[in-house]
């Protein structure tokens, strides 16, 4: 089919490749990754020692609730 003047014919899209990372900057990236990690792991470890804890503080308000008449019960 002929293109008429002024008619505008689409480019067909050449997918743009982003250029290869510096090798400073690969380097760089792992590390944070790498420490981004370590941060997840101490922050996992963290968290469930203070699950724990909050737990073991429950039962022992629960424990010491066990020992006085609650309101209701007079």
């Amino acid at each position: 089919e002929a293109q008429q003047e002024g008619e505008y014919l689409p480019v067909k899209e050449v997918p743009i490749l982003a250029p290869p990372p510096l090798p400073h900057i690969t380097t760089f990236l792992d590390t944070i990754n790498g420490l981004s990690m370590r941060v997840d792991a101490q922050l996992d470890a963290l968290t469930n020692h203070v699950d724990a804890r909050c737990t073991l503080l429950e039962e022992h308000m629960t424990t010491l609730m066990s020992y006085f008449p609650s309101a209701l019960d007079t």
